[in-house]
Order: C-alpha cells, then sequence, then structure tokens
C-alpha cells in the first residue's frame, strides 16, 4: 500500500498526541471501523493490539501507525478474528 499523504512528515512528538493521531486516522478509515483496535505509544514504540477481520486491515492498520509513528518502532500484537 502506498504511504498516507494526509500523514505529517515523521518528527518527534510526544507519545499522546502520536497515540491521538494514531487513533484518529484508524477510526476515521472506514476499512477498520468494525476493527478492535488499541493503541498503545511509549518512549520508542507503538503497540497496535486487538482483533482485525483480516490480514489486509492488520497491514492497513500497521501502515498507518506507522504513517505517524516517527523514530518508533511499531509491534504488532494484532490478531485477525476467525473466518466464521
Amino acid at each position: 500500500m502506498p504511504p498516507d499523504t494526509s500523514a505529517p512528515a515523521p518528527t518527534e512528538s510526544s507519545s499522546s498526541k502520536v497515540e491521538e493521531q494514531i487513533r484518529t486516522a484508524i477510526q476515521k478509515d472506514s476499512r477498520l471501523q468494525r476493527d478492535n483496535i488499541a493503541v498503545s505509544v511509549a518512549e520508542d514504540r507503538v503497540l497496535l493490539s486487538g482483533e482485525v477481520s483480516d490480514g489486509e486491515n492488520r497491514q492497513l492498520a500497521l501502515r498507518i501507525a506507522g504513517d505517524y509513528a516517527g523514530t518508533r518502532r511499531v509491534v504488532d500484537d494484532l490478531r485477525v478474528q476467525d473466518a466464521r
């Protein structure tokens, strides 16, 4: 997937600001609205956890987090829901 062109250029922002930006971007993406994604940001990492409906949504959420993470490492703790 191409980078999100609406994401700001990577800069060192406070953890709370980065967390808010990632949450907002995930909530605004209609493809992720039915998924249950939690965002946690610490000094050097962004953690995504919860459940997504498929692998494509997992990759989308990780890309969005990466767009806002700056120099922080994105940690993937997302689970793909079982197909029923």
